[in-house]
């Protein structure tokens, strides 16, 4: 059975580059690193972004600054169902980017503003001991010499118990997905994924 890195389709995007960008908060600027990590970490109980509500409805996997897992609810179903386990999920509100008032007051989000609650940023807890190291060409980082560092040509071996749905491995930032979970989103016509055969 074959895996797939999962990628964004930035094809509907146009000009602007993301589907939507973060409301800064304190230690936003870690959110990528910390939600690549397995670890727990400091964050609200919502995180807010501003986007093209005309698009996003559209989109299940979003383009968003910060580069995070940024699903809908129904992408996110589709891997449940599949057997994903160990994720949490940090609920997003997305708000229109359009709207030209201050759209927060007293730091709540003002009714009027259009807005959606149908995504989720996903943190994987566990990494999957995936990664080949006799098949695979890599070179150790020079930083830090005791981690891979560059990667030319990446290879997978099946961990016991089989691949889950969506995976990640601790020696590549990409998110991975298997062949039946790539047939799944498809099939559920789950929009903004692209994925990279390995």
């Amino acid at each position: 059975m074959e895996n797939y890195i999962l990628g964004h389709d930035f094809a509907h995007v146009g000009d602007v580059e993301r589907d939507a960008f973060i409301v800064p908060y304190e230690g936003s600027g870690m959110l990528a690193s910390d939600i690549m990590g397995t670890a727990d970490f400091k964050h609200p109980k919502k995180i807010y972004f501003q986007g093209n509500m005309d698009i996003v409805p559209e989109i299940d996997f979003l383009v968003v600054k910060p580069s995070i897992p940024v699903m809908s609810k129904k992408m996110i179903d589709v891997f449940v169902s599949l057997g994903l386990k160990d994720f949490d999920l940090i609920p997003v509100i997305l708000f229109d980017y359009t709207y030209l008032e201050p759209p927060f007051e007293n730091d709540v989000l003002k009714d009027e503003v259009k807005r959606t609650d149908l995504y989720s940023a996903l943190q994987l807890k566990v990494y999957t001991d995936a990664f080949d190291r006799e098949n695979s060409v890599f070179k150790m980082s020079r930083a830090l010499p005791d981690q891979v560092g560059v990667i030319n040509k990446l290879v997978l071996k099946e961990p016991p118990g089989g691949f889950p749905p969506l995976f990640r491995i601790k020696e590549h930032q990409s998110l991975f997905v298997t062949e039946e979970a790539k047939e799944e989103l498809l099939k559920n016509n789950i929009g903004g994924c692209v994925f990279e055969q390995l």
